[in-house]
């Protein structure tokens, strides 16, 4: 391995061949930082599972970055771009979702590089200068009503008895001004 990733040992389980190790390149990011991963081989298929931390005094949301997936010279092979959304990453603490990041076969070792993090409304971006806040609100939007739920889109007794109303007084004036004309 390269010498940014320390190799802290390998495991196999059912079939499934584990190598563990810290992360060893620079950070990216002073809010959240890569701590350790394990590369999983399962057949001719390779994954990469990633361990967090939360370095600030907020909780992370959402974030995004880029994985640069090298080879055994540490010539970079891709890639890829990884979005990890509706996550909590309290403050001081580890996180891992689990969700393993498909690698290409000669990936031997990788870089991040935090592109987002996300808090509430607050959007950390990487730039070249360093970091820059933004701030976007989330609006609601109004959840679409499914095929099951039509008891909910017939019209409420309000709404259907200002309509009665409304045609009956169009009725009875329509009424008065025929009477009215003979």
């Amino acid at each position: 391995f390269p010498v940014f990733c320390r190799n802290a040992g390998s495991s196999e389980h059912r079939g499934r061949h584990q190598e563990k190790g810290e992360y060893r390149h620079p950070q990216t990011s002073d809010l959240v930082s890569v701590k350790d991963y394990a590369f999983v081989h399962d057949g001719s298929k390779r994954f990469l599972l990633l361990r967090f931390f939360n370095e600030s005094d907020f909780t992370v949301d959402a974030m995004r970055f880029t994985l640069h997936q090298l080879d055994s010279m540490g010539r970079t092979i891709c890639h890829t771009r990884v979005s990890r959304e509706s996550i909590t990453l309290a403050p001081g603490k580890l996180y891992t979702d689990g969700m393993a990041i498909a690698i290409d076969r000669r990936c031997v070792g990788f870089r991040v590089s935090f592109c987002e993090i996300v808090s509430g409304y607050y959007h950390y971006r990487a730039t070249d200068g360093g970091i820059t806040v933004g701030y976007e609100p989330k609006f609601p939007t109004a959840p679409l009503a499914s095929s099951g739920d039509r008891k909910e889109m017939r019209p409420r007794g309000a709404v259907f008895a200002a309509f009665v109303a409304a045609v009956l007084i169009i009725g009875l004036n329509l009424l008065r001004i025929y009477l009215l004309s003979e």
